[in-house]
């Protein structure tokens, strides 16, 4: 699987330079961080008119549609842990599990997401 994606953002108190994930550099990111790239793939691919639905992606891709949705549901995480899994150091998310990660964004209470996500991290 290749996977690409630039990200930009405004964090005044730490300079980082956006950049691009080369293939090589894929293949060691944590899976949470590439579920996270693949639903704004996803979603980017539906919004362009690459795909019509979930369901035309899930064909594309040779998954199930609940994998799609899985996948997906990562966009429901608070912009603030989505922001940290992409910016921050990818080896200080090594040992997230998809599934814990998942249950987080099913939670619709942001503050309550942003603390689950901190005591993964411990």
């Amino acid at each position: 699987m290749y996977l690409e994606f630039d990200v930009q953002a405004d964090r005044p108190q730490v300079r980082r330079s956006t950049r691009a994930v080369t293939r090589r550099s894929a293949a060691r990111l944590p899976a949470v961080i590439k579920t996270l790239i693949l639903a704004y793939q996803i979603e980017e691919a539906i919004s362009g008119g690459r795909a019509q639905d979930y369901a035309e992606v899930a064909r594309q891709m040779d998954v199930s549609r609940a994998r799609v949705s899985q996948i997906v549901k990562y966009l429901a995480l608070e912009p603030a842990i989505q922001e940290s899994l992409l910016l921050d150091d990818p080896d200080r998310f090594a040992k997230l599990s998809c599934e814990k990660v998942r249950a987080i964004a099913r939670d619709p209470n942001p503050e309550s997401q942003l603390a689950r996500f901190q005591s993964l991290l411990k």
